[in-house]
C-alpha cells in the first residue's frame, strides 16, 4: 500500500505489520496525487509531477509541461492559476491523466523527449475531480 500527505511525502507501508516500508521525499510541496505503474510510481503536487523509481525512491521530475505554449506544471516555479490544482491522476502506459479543481482533466504523454500536456476535457465536472480511474 502507498499513500501521500501534505507534509511532501509518499510511504509504502506493510500491511502485515503496519509499518512503513519507504518514504519518499521530494516535493516542495504537499503531494495532492499519485498512481503506482509496474516499477514506477508517479505523483503530483501544485507545483511539480515526479516520476519515481520505487527501489531507489530517486525521484526525476517530468521537465515542462505546456499546453498552448503556457508553462502547465514546472519544478522549481508557482504553477499559473489557471491551472488550478492537481487533486486526483490516474497513469496507463506512461500516459498520465490529471483532474484539477477547476473540474478539467488534461493528459500528459512523452512526445520524444519532452513530456506535452493537452486538455482531455475543460469543465469535465463542474467542481473538483476527486478521482480518476482508467478501466
Amino acid at each position: 500500500m502507498y499513500t501521500s500527505s501534505h507534509d511532501k511525502t509518499l510511504r509504502a507501508w506493510d500491511l502485515a505489520t503496519g509499518e512503513a516500508t519507504q518514504t519518499f521525499r521530494g516535493h516542495r510541496h504537499g503531494v495532492k496525487a499519485f498512481c503506482v505503474e509496474g516499477d514506477a510510481l508517479f505523483s503530483v503536487s501544485s507545483a511539480a509531477l515526479l516520476v519515481w523509481d520505487k527501489k531507489t525512491r530517486q525521484a526525476t521530475p517530468l521537465e515542462k509541461l505546456s499546453l498552448s505554449g503556457c508553462c502547465l506544471i514546472q519544478p522549481e516555479h508557482r504553477v499559473p492559476s489557471s491551472w488550478g490544482r492537481a487533486t486526483a491522476m490516474a497513469v496507463r502506459d506512461a500516459t498520465v491523466f490529471i483532474g484539477n479543481s477547476h473540474g478539467n482533466i488534461f493528459v500528459v504523454s512523452k512526445q520524444g523527449h519532452a513530456f506535452v500536456a493537452t486538455l482531455l476535457s475543460r469543465n469535465a465536472h463542474l467542481l473538483v475531480v476527486n478521482a480518476v480511474c482508467i478501466a
